[in-house]
């Protein structure tokens, strides 16, 4: 028992960063999207963030095995490229870069 619960607290200590930009289709950011990272393993949104005045946005969120799904939205724009997901592997400390653009 106290096995497990050793290496269940040293997988929730990786971890890692969503990151990225929302765009118009010609380049310019978006400021104001609401991003949300739900997280498929335990279904419940890890993280929320909002973009930058130039449409950038950065969340850290428990790396370690877990598979996100990336949700931008605005109450005046429509996105591509939305939802978009990223999985993390049981030993990753990693970074993922997800940007999304305006239809």
């Amino acid at each position: 028992m106290k096995i497990l619960f050793c290496i269940a607290l040293l997988c929730s200590s990786a971890l890692g960063s969503i990151y990225g930009r929302v765009t118009t289709a010609g380049g310019r950011g978006i400021d104001r999207v609401f991003i949300t990272v739900w997280n498929a393993n335990t279904e419940v949104v890890q993280a929320t963030a909002l973009t930058s005045a130039f449409g950038y946005y950065r969340v850290d969120v428990p790396a370690c095995g877990f598979t996100y799904i990336v949700y931008a939205e605005h109450k005046r724009f429509l996105f591509y490229d939305s939802p978009q997901f990223i999985v993390f592997s049981d030993d990753e400390d990693g970074e993922a870069e997800i940007n999304f653009t305006v239809r």
